[in-house]
């Protein structure tokens, strides 16, 4: 059924059989983004309020085929933000993933969301922290020191701000929504030693779609199935340290 929506005439799909195209998909917390790319270039790009996501992602991606003379099988493969988002919205994007792979047989290419927010944003010149928004006053959070692997996790906002690298390496640059959201929590525990930016506050599909194709290329996070990588009563409670 679900690959019936992706129908396009046999002609249609030859006219660009030569060509190297893929879709990214992300969850935001306010959207989820679609986008077409040629290489790394964008050929298309849609955005759909989470609220309507279960009922308009499958139709834009098929409208944003169809406008492109393209079918699934023109798809090198599909590159999805495994998070950290909102799980509703996080889980539309990976079921609605999972599901055109298994009907096509197409490829998924898994991205570290919290890794690309990092990597699109670093600065050589001041320590950086990425907070997202995990509710209930928790933060998903990424520190970036110079010369350092990335540290990432999951806590209660107060308890992040007691982490010693954040109060003692500092001055920190603060970005994403969470930085936004617990702005008062953040300077009241660092005071000067805080710079919260209000922009960018997630990670960009650009950044998605750049991560995921040099990660085809080398062959690297190719999955048939997707799973969100950010839970917090798993992943992110053991607090790994990895290495962009």
């Amino acid at each position: 059924m679900m690959h019936s929506a992706f129908s396009i005439s046999n002609k249609s799909a030859k006219t660009e059989s030569k060509m190297s195209f893929f879709l990214a998909l992300q969850a935001t917390y306010t959207s989820i983004e679609i986008g077409l790319y040629q290489d790394e270039r964008e050929r298309a790009y849609a955005s759909i309020d989470k609220h309507h996501s279960n009922t308009l992602l499958i139709n834009t991606i098929d409208k944003c085929l169809k406008e492109h003379n393209l079918e699934l099988s023109n798809l090198q493969f599909i590159a999805v933000n495994l998070g950290p988002a909102p799980f509703t919205s996080l889980r539309t994007v990976l079921a609605s993933a999972n599901g055109i792979a298994f009907a096509s047989d197409c490829p998924l290419v898994g991205v570290d969301g919290l890794h690309v927010f990092a990597k699109e944003n670093q600065s050589s010149e001041i320590n950086t922290a990425y907070l997202l928004n995990a509710f209930n006053q928790d933060v998903y959070y990424c520190l970036q020191e110079s010369n350092s692997p990335l540290k990432t996790g999951c806590l209660q906002i107060d308890a992040f701000c007691q982490l010693p690298d954040v109060q003692k390496n500092g001055p920190w640059r603060f970005l994403g929504n969470g930085a936004v959201i617990f702005r008062e929590k953040i300077q009241t525990a660092l005071g000067k030693q805080a710079r919260i930016e209000e922009i960018p506050d997630f990670s960009t599909l650009e950044g998605i779609a750049s991560e995921a194709f040099e990660n085809w290329k080398q062959k690297k996070s190719v999955l048939k199935h997707a799973l969100p990588l950010y839970l917090k009563e798993t992943h992110y409670k053991k607090s790994p340290i990895v290495t962009l």
